[in-house]
């Protein structure tokens, strides 16, 4: 019984916060999330992934979904590729803490290539699990004149007991041709703490923003 009243409070009132006002994108635990500094800063990436600010294909050009720039795996020949981004989560299990985590990626793709968007909790060097989005992509096997962008989201439920980190990643793999037509952008992975007590048998949530860096 606590849990199914614990998720329905928390349904009615996270989606107000993680809503936020229109324009606004408050608690991003990303660094350079949307590839603004115009260039890979914060991110570990295996094949030539990269920051820019247009990619011309055959069928037109890519350009930012928000911002100046945005992240392009057209420069990974090779048959998938990744950028991947390991953030603290700062959770006391101890004082009775929780959290509920959020991961959303804007994504474009070609020529039947794939993305994916997958969060792997850790306890220190265990793995605690992960979540994934399973295949992304928005294209047929042509050319797709002028694809658009497509938002992908993870989450909405409770980080595993004792996390005290999580990878938050975006692969690319080629499925056609030698290049790999997938972006990204407007990236963003979000925890909100609470902490739960119980009056009379009823939990009473309390939520307490973890203290980041906004886009």
């Amino acid at each position: 019984i606590l849990a199914i009243v614990l998720s329905t409070v928390l349904a009615l009132s996270l989606g107000a916060v993680f809503a936020g006002p229109a324009g606004a994108d408050p608690g991003n635990l990303l660094s350079n999330p949307g590839a603004e500094t115009g260039d890979m800063t914060g991110w570990t990436a295996t094949g030539n992934v990269y920051a820019t600010t247009s990619q011309v294909q055959g069928s037109g050009t890519v350009l930012p979904y928000d911002g100046s720039y945005f992240f392009s795996f057209h420069g990974v020949a090779t048959p998938s590729g990744n950028m991947s981004q390991n953030v603290s989560l700062a959770i006391d299990n101890s004082e009775n803490e929780f959290g509920i985590y959020k991961a959303r990626c804007w994504y474009q793709t070609n020529m039947s290539d794939s993305g994916e968007m997958v969060v792997e909790f850790w306890d220190g060097a265990t793995s605690l699990g992960s979540d994934t989005t399973g295949t992304l992509c928005n294209s047929g096997g042509e050319p797709n004149p002028d694809p658009p962008w497509v938002e992908a989201n993870l989450g909405w439920d409770f980080v595993p007991c004792n996390a005290d980190s999580a990878d938050f990643t975006l692969n690319g793999t080629t499925n056609h041709g030698t290049m790999c037509n997938v972006f990204y952008d407007y990236l963003k992975f979000d925890v909100i703490k609470g902490t739960l007590s119980l009056a009379e048998g009823t939990p009473d949530v309390a939520y307490n923003p973890i203290d980041t860096d906004h886009e």
